[in-house]
């Protein structure tokens, strides 16, 4: 995850309004639930059916 400067990427109005609430604290702004990806996805390690796999085991 890479640090930004509020101040490169905000406008000021949102960057005063922002610093009423944490000035000079680190903050961190989460995905919106549409763009999330499951775990997994991004790098395709996730097994098809991992309890199958598990099972098939014993």
């Amino acid at each position: 995850m890479k640090y930004l400067n509020a101040k490169a990427i905000l406008p000021q109005a949102v960057l005063e309004q922002l610093q009423q609430y944490a000035e000079g604290q680190v903050l961190y702004v989460p995905m919106r639930p549409q763009n999330r990806k499951l775990w997994g996805e991004v790098k395709g390690t996730k097994p098809a059916n991992k309890s199958q796999d598990f099972l098939a085991g014993f």
